[in-house]
């Protein structure tokens, strides 16, 4: 997560402006591959929250962006606080988080399709002045994935796997 009420519900202190800037000099680099992730479902994340922390994210710019909900492992402190905290998992493996206070489980099945779509386009390298195009305008990364991703469950795209023209189809198609 990017919000540090999130991060501190969680027990993980972290400096975020000392870690963007560390991020930055590893991409400046260019010696290291960078592979970040984000957790969705966290205590005090919502759906607008974590839009903007995959806006923080990319503004990053890893090579790859993972977002996955969070997973409450049995012993794990955050499924011993799940209750007191209203999250709501899947009792069966993987566990995986369903809702919490701030998260419905239609958003958060949003934000899976979001991933699933970062994991077509940007992940895929393919699209890269398509994605800088569509968010230039909408104003955000993640808004400009959100769109897109309502377009494609509105036609069933995300029921079938696709190779990669019917990828670029699908999205002259959208646009």
């Amino acid at each position: 997560s990017t919000l540090e009420s999130t991060l501190d519900a969680v027990g993980r202190k972290v400096n975020l402006a000392r870690l963007e800037e560390s991020v930055r000099r590893l991409r400046q680099s260019g010696r290291i591959n960078l592979h970040l992730d984000l957790v969705a479902g966290l205590p005090g994340d919502g759906y607008d929250s974590f839009l903007a922390s995959i806006d923080r994210v990319v503004a990053l710019a890893p090579h790859h962006l993972q977002v996955e909900a969070v997973q409450l492992l049995p012993g794990s402190p955050l499924r011993a606080q799940a209750a007191e905290l209203q999250i709501r998992y899947d009792p069966n493996p993987p566990y995986t988080v369903l809702a919490n206070q701030g998260l419905s489980f239609t958003e958060l099945q949003r934000l899976q399709e979001i991933s699933r779509l970062i994991d077509l386009t940007y992940n895929s390298g393919c699209f890269p002045t398509f994605l800088q195009e569509l968010s230039t305008a909408s104003g955000s990364f993640a808004t400009s994935l959100a769109w897109l991703a309502e377009q494609w469950g509105e036609r069933n795209l995300f029921r079938f796997p696709l190779n990669r023209q019917a990828i670029f189809q699908s999205i002259f198609e959208i646009i």
